[in-house]
């Protein structure tokens, strides 16, 4: 690394394991496969004429008809014909004349790319062209090895001309390994291409429908050098996993090794099948060691980040800077590089992330950190450039600083045996990681690591988005002692909404005995404090396939019952937005209002009608309408405009069924209370006299308590200190006085001007209006016509006017 004294120390007893690999010089594989932009040939077929692209079904049939022939396969020394083999058409290249200048100019840059991929110098390798196949709707051909037909040969391309086809997708296998290749494209701009050492086998699955156009060629070897063979990286694997097998049985530190690639790799295109040139033999070589040494792999971003101070370039001033340490130009919080240069490293920290596991797919292992002893090769980043570097100038005390980032991607390797125990010391994200690999593949070590997880728990955030995760685990890993013993205690104190179904999952996987008691729990500490969560979860509880007992559902509707009777607010959160995923940060539920328009409030009509619905379903209607009743005391949380009313209409229109002896009491709730407040229109006040019933110990209360009751007085001038200026502003805000009351920064002390205004009644001719427009909502429901509302629909008939 340049210019530092890194804290990077190198694993250095794992020399050996270096030198195994050091031998890897080719480094490519078995296959190669793409897309290659290119013009197409100029192909002319004997019979049948030029060839055009993308090749029409029609001209595909007339080449069949024309020009081909059935293709034969070998077998020992015999040339054979069958149909149950291999069913495909095949023209001579007698038969076909092949040209076109952007062909013949584009074809060496593709074979340049075959011959790169396939470990091989481009300059010794050559493409001879064999035939033309074309595969109908049903054609194949069954796994078989290519046989020499040309001397040097070493392997067959076959490049996809572009023609509308499904299926006929190519499977090519090596030493336990296989790839599948689609070579499906109708562009005529470019090719699909595959090419592979003949020794590998390889078949062509049926083709579903259209037809898979190919020109094939042989791949060979230019001069007498011997036919090249498929790079064998097996010696090296065997020889890194001589040196990972005493480490892995041993317990031996460190507890990983983290060997870095060659290449620099962004973190978002990072994976094992984008790994360029020799990083890719060196992951294929490390990922088999680790298969043969009991070592688990996977790739990585290995960040190292370093911070210190720095030195001005030329003198301390340096360039732009006075002798006081200010600046003629704008200040930046990244000052100018050329300006500065490293002077020591006085911080530092390293970690790994954006993890991928051996099938490449992403792993949520977070930030592991890297730890002494490490790294391999010895030497890596020696001389290495920064990624990111930023200096800041000099400000107040503090010297100028800087600080820089080294990204590089990295092969890790874990003893299998200690793969869970490095994930939980890690941080709760990682053993989550963990966990969920394990839920599937290996019960008894995912019950041992899910025991580590309470303990992790506490130096992290509880958010919902962690635990539902966990939760999923423990479901797939399915064992009863362990839930109670892990996710019961985590529930209760950070329930959420996005849990209930997780629980009811769970009372039907592990049965009343062990999760009835968490559920009892959870009714009793949030029924008031989130009352619609807990509706949710009494109704999904009811109307599961395994469904409490209705005793259990009695009691648990109870204590919600309570809670909701005390409730301040009854707001549903739909569940696909229910909880943030940011590590830091816990969902607050929206405010309740008391106007129905109020966004915040559009699932709780629906929410709160479908309780009432599951509980006359599971309960009976006489406990759904007594619980009705006890809501219907509580209009803070169960008011007429912002929650009844709009439940009848959501009944009515296409919300669940309610009895009609319920859809009349909640009407009937609902113009109550509109007409106990609105029946009569607010009367404009006929002086400027307000109600003021408050202690008045001190002269200027008794001031402020005389001029509040004074029918003619509009405003008040107090001159006070702070202390009892703040006294009468929390005085008229405690009191709801209808007045402005604000200080007038002139002369000492300071003077208090509180001005009488009509901000009450205005508020209440706007709530009047309101309510009057409820009243006619609840007027046009059917419900309004019931014989019991004849009287009160009357009244509101009359209210409104």
């Amino acid at each position: 690394m340049a210019k530092s004294s890194a804290p990077i120390t190198y694993a250095a007893a794992f020399a050996p394991l270096a030198d195994a690999l050091a031998g890897l010089e080719r480094t490519g594989d078995y296959y190669a496969a793409g897309t290659f932009e290119t013009p197409m040939p100029a192909l002319n077929v004997t019979g049948a004429g030029p060839v055009s692209f993308p090749v029409p079904p029609d001209q595909a049939r007339h080449l069949i008809t024309t020009a081909a022939e059935r293709a034969p396969y070998g077998k020992g020394d015999q040339t054979l014909t069958d149909e149950s083999v291999r069913k495909v058409w095949q023209i001579s290249p007698t038969d076909i004349e092949l040209g076109g200048r952007g062909w013949f100019g584009a074809f060496p840059r593709l074979l340049t790319r075959v011959a790169t991929d396939l470990g091989l110098d481009p300059a010794h390798v050559d493409a001879e062209f064999y035939k033309l196949l074309i595969y109908d709707e049903g054609g194949f051909f069954l796994a078989h090895r290519d046989s020499e037909k040309a001397g040097g040969m070493f392997g067959t391309l076959v490049v996809a001309l572009p023609s509308a086809h499904d299926g006929g997708r190519l499977l090519i296998r090596h030493a336990g390994r296989e790839t599948a290749v689609d070579l499906r494209g109708n562009d005529p701009g470019e090719v699909r291409y595959a090419a592979f050492y003949a020794d590998c086998e390889h078949e062509v699955l049926p083709v579903i429908s259209g037809h898979r156009v190919c020109l094939v060629y042989n791949l060979v070897q230019r001069g007498a050098r011997g036919a090249p063979a498929v790079p064998d990286e097996r010696p090296a694997a065997e020889a890194a996993a001589h040196v990972l097998r005493p480490w892995a049985a041993n317990k031996e530190r460190p507890v990983k090794l983290v060997y870095l690639l060659d290449h620099h790799y962004t973190q978002a295109s990072l994976s094992f099948a984008a790994l360029k040139g020799r990083d890719a033999a060196l992951a294929r070589v490390l990922l088999a060691a680790g298969g043969l040494a009991d070592c688990a792999a996977h790739l990585g971003i290995v960040h190292i980040e370093e911070s210190g101070w720095a030195e001005y370039k030329g003198g301390y001033y340096g360039r732009g800077r006075s002798r006081y340490g200010r600046y003629s130009d704008d200040d930046n919080d990244d000052a100018d590089e050329s300006d500065f240069e490293i002077g020591e490293v006085c911080d530092g920290r390293q970690y790994i992330d954006q993890w991928r596991d051996a099938n490449d797919q992403p792993a949520a292992f977070g930030e592991i950190p890297l730890d002494d002893h490490e790294v391999l090769p010895p030497g890596a980043l020696e001389n290495e450039e920064p990624d990111e570097t930023h200096f800041s100038e000099a400000t107040g005390n503090a010297g100028a600083s800087f600080e820089r980032t080294y990204l590089r991607a990295a092969v890790v390797l874990w003893p299998i045996s200690r793969f869970d125990a490095v994930c939980a010391s890690a941080g709760i994200d990682a053993a989550l990681a963990r966990l969920g690999q394990l839920a599937a593949t290996d019960r008894p070590a995912a019950l041992c690591l899910a025991r580590l997880v309470p303990g992790l728990w506490q130096d992290y955030g509880p958010t919902e988005c962690r635990l539902d995760l966990l939760l999923g685990h423990l479901e797939t890993v399915g064992d009863a002692d362990v839930w109670s013993e892990v996710a019961a205690p985590l529930l209760v104190p950070t329930h959420h909404v996005v849990h209930n179904h997780a629980l009811v999952r769970a009372f039907g996987l592990f049965g009343p005995a062990r999760v009835a008691p968490t559920i009892a729990e959870i009714f009793a500490t949030y029924s008031e404090a989130t009352p619609a969560a807990l509706t949710d979860l009494w109704r999904h509880l009811a109307l599961a396939t395994s469904a409490p007992s209705d005793a259990a559902l009695s009691d648990w509707l109870e204590t919600l019952a309570t809670g909701l009777a005390r409730a301040k607010a009854f707001v549903a959160i739909p569940a696909a937005t229910a909880f943030r995923t940011d590590n830091d940060e816990s969902v607050q539920p929206a405010v309740a209002t008391d106007d129905a328009t109020d966004p915040g409030n559009a699932e709780s009509p629906a929410a709160l009608a479908g309780f009432l619905a599951a509980v006359a379903a599971t309960l009976g209607e006489a406990r759904a309408e007594a619980l009705a009743q006890r809501l219907f005391a509580n209009p803070a949380a169960f008011g007429a405009r912002n929650l009844l009313l709009p439940v009848l209409e959501t009944v009515e229109s296409s919300g669940p069924a309610l009895a009609p002896e319920l859809l009349t009491a909640t009407a009937a709730a609902c113009a109550h209370e509109l007409l106990g407040r609105s029946e009569v229109r607010p009367v404009e006040p006929k002086d400027w006299a307000q109600n003021a019933s408050f202690p008045s110990n001190t002269p200027e209360l008794r001031e402020l308590q005389s001029f509040a009751r004074d029918p003619e007085a509009r405003v008040l001038r107090i001159r006070a200190n702070e202390g009892t200026r703040a006294l009468l502003h929390r005085t008229v805000a405690a009191n709801g006085l209808d007045m402005t009351h604000e200080t007038e920064r002139r002369g000492r002390p300071y003077t208090l001007v509180c001005t009488k205004t009509r901000t009450a009644h205005a508020r209440a001719l706007r709530q009047y209006e309101q309510d009057l427009a409820a009243m006619r909502r609840l007027l046009a429901l059917r419900i309004a016509a019931a014989s019991e509302l004849v009287a009160l629909a009357g009244r509101l008939r009359a209210a409104i006017g």
